[in-house]
């Protein structure tokens, strides 16, 4: 088609133009279409009522080269810049040949590390003291209790015994002796005053034996117990008070 296109614009452009006279300036004169198609003037154009037939289009190398041996136009597409870029199909990839999978071997925890921590420093054994017995530094002669009496008895009660307890604990702590004394009060029913000092005296020897008595009973050993007795004659307090009398009735523990 674009050749067919030249000839028509070519026929069209000399029939505007009024006429061929201005076109040919003798019987030989030629005429060059738009095409390239040198004519010459007595040559008879073309009838513009019939299209020529589209030519063949050429298609490999060796066509082209024959068809302009013979003369015939070539079926170009003029509106393309550049022939058609032929194809060239590419080879499908090759994909790699696949590799053996190799088996992994199994994973080994590492061995558990022990660590010994030596300590930096060695812990010395304490020697044991030695247990010392507590020794009380008590005087000779300490007055360490003392038991009242009611009026002519020599009975203990059961506070007595709580204080004897405690005495015979200072014995086994000294291992020293003690003494006891026993005492009377002066006040009596008998007139004679021979006979109620010796009647008191009694009472305060039996007074002394009952505490001695009772701190053996509670654990003192008998020989570290030892027995006195002075009768009236070591009064404490005046007797005219029944408070004095009182006071005076008692068995007194010194520390040897």
């Amino acid at each position: 088609m674009p050749l067919r296109l030249g000839w028509a614009g070519a026929l069209a452009v000399m029939l505007a133009a009024g006429g061929c006279s201005d076109w040919f300036s003798s019987d030989d004169a030629l005429y060059t279409g738009p095409s390239g198609v040198t004519l010459r003037a007595d040559e008879t154009f073309p009838s513009l009522a019939s299209v020529p037939s589209r030519p063949q289009t050429v298609s490999s190398e060796e066509e082209r080269a024959a068809a302009l041996a013979e003369g015939r136009p070539l079926g170009i597409d003029v509106g393309s810049s550049r022939p058609a870029t032929p194809t060239v199909t590419q080879p499908a990839p090759t994909p790699p040949a696949s590799q053996p999978v190799q088996a992994q071997p199994a994973y080994t925890p590492p061995p558990a590390r022990t660590t010994t921590l030596t300590p930096s420093i060695t812990a010395q054994a304490t020697p044991a003291l030695p247990q010392q017995s507590y020794t009380p530094q008590i005087p000779p002669g300490t007055l360490l209790a003392t038991i009242h009496f009611a009026v002519g008895s020599d009975n203990l009660d059961a506070r007595d015994r709580s204080i004897l307890r405690d005495v015979v604990t200072i014995i086994g702590q000294t291992n020293r002796t003690v003494t006891v004394v026993g005492h009377a009060s002066a006040h009596t029913a008998v007139m004679d005053p021979m006979r109620a000092r010796a009647i008191n005296y009694d009472l305060s020897v039996q007074r002394a034996r009952a505490v001695a008595q009772a701190l053996v009973n509670l654990g003192a050993p008998a020989s570290h117990v030892l027995v006195h007795a002075v009768g009236d004659s070591q009064p404490l307090f005046h007797e005219w008070m029944a408070t004095g009398l009182v006071g005076n009735q008692r068995a007194e523990i010194y520390l040897n």
